[in-house]
């Protein structure tokens, strides 16, 4: 059920970006419900290359992170869970937080608390934050993979996502920026309760075409010259 839901999801979002685009280079009508009904002609193509970019996405955020709770795991067994176990639980970050989290894994072995434990400790963070790094500056190179699916529709799978690395190489800082300007605006939205949003998120996806538009018109300059 929860796959079927992730699945719909992305084919609704996928309308709803390409509703923006469409309309930007006056091909439709103004946005209507069944334009996030766009994607369902072409669901598989579609569906399956957005599930392969989110998951390439977490397993960056995750690279620095599997290789590090192996590592607590091996040392854990050879010294005893209980030793080192104490011994992170010195280096918590909030000592309330680590006793919330005590609570919730008295019932556990030794092993699931030993993991919880650490993974709430400074080493964790430190680990993490690489990690997260690594995962925006990956979701920056993927971006444009919901266009790319639009405009080439003999593309799919790794093949979208590689394009849209193509397209990103140099303006990956240009994205960033532009996102991180968009936080003014939505700090105003926490403080209208959300109702900013309304004309905040038409003009987050149409900054987003824009960008689009001119890497991928640069991309195509490069490619024929």
């Amino acid at each position: 059920m929860l796959v079927f839901v992730f699945f719909l999801y992305l084919l609704l979002r996928w309308g709803y970006l390409i509703s923006y685009l469409t309309n930007s280079r006056g091909y439709d009508s103004p946005f209507a419900i069944s334009s996030l009904f766009t994607g369902f002609g072409d669901y598989v193509r579609i569906t399956f290359t957005l599930c392969i970019k989110e998951l390439y996405i977490l397993l960056w955020m995750l690279a620095l992170l599997v290789p590090y709770l192996a590592i607590i795991i091996y040392i854990g067994g050879g010294m005893g869970f209980e030793k080192i176990g104490a011994f992170i639980d010195e280096f918590l970050v909030i000592d309330l937080f680590n006793r919330f989290i005590g609570y919730i894994v008295e019932s556990c072995g030794n092993l699931a608390n030993y993991i919880i434990w650490t993974c709430f400790s400074i080493p964790f963070i430190i680990i993490l934050l690489p990690g997260c790094t690594l995962a925006i500056i990956k979701s920056l190179s993927y971006s444009m993979t919901p266009y790319i699916l639009h405009d080439y529709k003999n593309l799919k799978n790794n093949d979208a996502i590689e394009l849209s690395m193509k397209m990103m190489d140099g303006h990956k800082k240009q994205l960033l920026c532009l996102y991180l300007s968009f936080l003014g605006w939505g700090i105003i939205c926490l403080m209208t309760m959300f109702i900013g949003i309304l004309w905040l998120s038409p003009y987050i996806n149409a900054s987003l075409i824009k960008f689009y538009e001119q890497v991928k018109d640069e991309y195509e300059q490069k490619c024929l010259n």
